[in-house]
């Protein structure tokens, strides 16, 4: 007589050995990974830097599209409502590395750097039937910068001196959000998290005589805040399992505590000669996180195929202070993406691998002074592609993405950029409640 058992009925089982090991590995990088740096735009000076528009590496091959993407083996913090879809029998681990090259072009003169980043961190595991629960750590912004000038000293020709500003910094969400599905086709979600990171720029002038007293400018920008975001999504089953998400998310405006903190400086033979000033100043109103608003649209057919589109309008205008370096704009962003897998239950790997594709496209969130004493800022547009290839044991896969980001001023003289991006993800899929047959 044949029959099935299952092997444990507590909610929080055993994980294999191999995924505990690679979660405290995780656990343990956490730190550097808050601080490392995927950017190298002078745009980077103003506001809160460059503002990451998607997480999983799933999403970004498929251009960001992401507000109506829902699947049950797959960690979606960009809309909560998806945490709902995971099996009651599933625990997920998914993160990412990348490595990129950048392409900075200002009239005749151009600038290439090599880029690299831990990207995310995100665990999604069911508490009931129809309810996830997922924990995370998500990029929100990059700093970083380097650029400068040098030029004979006024009034003595043997002399020189070299102007250099500086930047470096990441803001970072962490994260746990809880996704419901109250009845079929219907779920809800929403991710509460603390949003925490610093931003530190520089100015600094050297000169070629050692003996020369050399001014130095330098602020450090530390926030924290409450984060809060809702998602919906609404599944309707149409004829021959085809199949529309609706999808829409919401991210509320609330006050961040920032600390600044100002010095300024002479150096003599790179050696701190004397401190001039040094402030230090706490505020709830220098700056807020932007309402964001999402809608999404998702068409597909079984695991065969599926075609998106995400548009979201965040209201950055109301953001900052006035200030006297940049403008905030309110920012539309349009995604698109589609994802293709050739036959996902046959025996073959090539026919297994899901194939996805991406174009994307926004507005800058700021504007920023030129020399015609106008307030510009640029247009963003990419093309990604991407695969998900199944590991040996067929529920966990290795998520790969290739995109190109081109940065387009919308004046002359301001700097046009271009990055190429790769994106190396692992998404472990651990089954907790796995049944055992007995003879």
């Amino acid at each position: 007589m044949k029959y099935y058992r299952t092997m444990n009925k507590k909610l929080f089982s055993p994980i294999s050995k191999e995924l505990w090991g690679v979660l405290f590995l995780l656990i343990g990088i956490l730190p550097s990974a808050a601080q490392s740096n995927s950017t190298e735009s002078p745009y980077t000076r103003f506001g809160i830097g460059t503002i990451s528009t998607t997480t999983s590496t799933t999403s970004r091959a498929m251009g960001g599209v992401a507000i109506a993407l829902q699947k049950g083996n797959l960690v979606n913090p960009s809309n909560p409502a998806g945490y709902a879809a995971i099996d009651s029998q599933t625990f997920i681990l998914d993160f990412a590395s990348s490595i990129a090259a950048s392409y900075l072009v200002e009239g005749q003169n151009h600038d290439s750097r090599l880029l690299g980043n831990l990207e995310y961190i995100s665990m999604l595991f069911s508490l009931y039937r129809g309810v996830g629960l997922s924990i995370g750590l998500k990029p929100v912004s990059f700093t970083g910068y380097k650029y400068g000038t040098t030029a004979p000293l006024e009034g003595s020709e043997k002399t020189q001196f070299t102007e250099t500003y500086k930047g470096k910094g990441n803001i970072n969400d962490l994260y746990v959000g809880i996704g419901v599905r109250p009845f079929k086709g219907f779920s809800i979600g929403t991710n509460i998290g603390w949003r925490f990171g610093s931003i530190e720029h520089s100015r600094s002038i050297s000169y070629t005589d050692p003996n020369a007293l050399a001014p130095n400018m330098y602020n450090r920008l530390r926030i924290s805040a409450l984060r809060l975001e809702t998602g919906l999504q609404y599944k309707l089953d149409l004829k021959k399992e085809h199949y529309i998400i609706l999808g829409a998310t919401y991210g509320a405006g609330l006050p961040i505590h920032t600390t600044l903190i100002t010095q300024q400086y002479v150096t003599k033979n790179e050696t701190i000669a004397s401190l001039i000033q040094s402030d230090t100043t706490k505020s709830k109103d220098y700056m807020k996180m932007p309402h964001e608003i999402g809608l999404g649209l998702l068409y597909g057919m079984s695991d065969k195929f599926s075609v998106a589109m995400d548009v979201k309008y965040n209201i950055w205008s109301k953001a900052f202070l006035d200030n006297v370096y940049f403008k905030p704009q309110d920012q539309i962003e349009i995604n698109l993406g589609a994802a293709f897998t050739p036959n996902a239950s046959h025996h073959s790997l090539a026919q297994k691998i899901e194939y996805r594709f991406g174009l994307s496209g926004s507005n800058s969130y700021l504007t920023i002074p030129t020399k015609d004493g106008l307030q510009k800022g640029y247009l963003k547009g990419g093309i990604s592609f991407g695969m998900g290839i199944p590991l040996v044991d067929r529920r966990s896969y290795l998520d790969l993405a290739f995109d190109y980001a081109h940065l387009m001023p919308t004046a002359r003289g301001l700097i046009s950029e271009n990055y190429f991006r790769f994106t190396l993800g692992l998404r472990f899929n651990e089954a907790w409640f796995r049944p055992i047959r007995l003879d």
